[in-house]
């Protein structure tokens, strides 16, 4: 049996994501050609053929699309897009109101954390003047939301804000 080092544990992982890198970069424009050929143009929420592409539309469709078949989204969003076609309309609606679009489509805390979302959303919006394009641009209000819940909740709230703050800024 071969004993491995934590050098020599290393050196395998780096190879791998060399690896796994340049697997990708052969990958994705496969992928690309496949989907041209026999993916699915037609969903509404769908970007690629708009010249003003609608964030607010993406994010709407990816939360609804958790756990749920794209036949079962599809009545759904046509009616959240109808009664909410801006993220400022959803954060200004009551929360009776989305969960009446929302039922029968099931895991409720999505819509419940959808509406919190476009809530916050609204808030960066009002002060940038725009929908956050990098986590970077939401960051200060990150950093609000966790001193605020801090207030109210205590010091675990502004831990696992602060944590998650710094693990999206390494991302970003």
């Amino acid at each position: 049996m071969t004993q491995l080092t934590p050098t020599a544990n290393l050196t395998t992982i780096e190879n791998n994501f060399t690896q796994l890198g340049t697997s990708l970069d052969s990958f994705a424009p496969r992928l690309l050609d496949w989907f041209a050929e026999n993916g699915r143009h037609d969903l509404p929420w769908q970007q690629h053929q708009t010249d003003a592409p609608n964030p607010y539309v993406v994010w709407l469709s990816e939360v609804m699309l958790q756990q749920t078949q794209v036949t079962t989204v599809l009545p759904y969003f046509a009616r959240f897009m109808a009664s909410f076609p801006t993220v400022q309309d959803l954060a200004a609606a009551e929360w009776d109101t989305v969960a009446e679009h929302w039922a029968g489509l099931g895991y409720y805390a999505r819509a419940r954390n959808l509406h919190k979302g476009a809530k916050q959303l609204v808030e960066v919006i009002d002060e940038t003047g725009d929908f956050p394009q990098t986590l970077s641009r939401v960051g200060s209000h990150l950093w609000r939301w966790a001193i605020d819940r801090w207030r109210d909740y205590g010091d675990g709230a502004y831990i696992v804000m602060a944590s998650s703050v710094m693990v999206m800024s390494n991302v970003s």
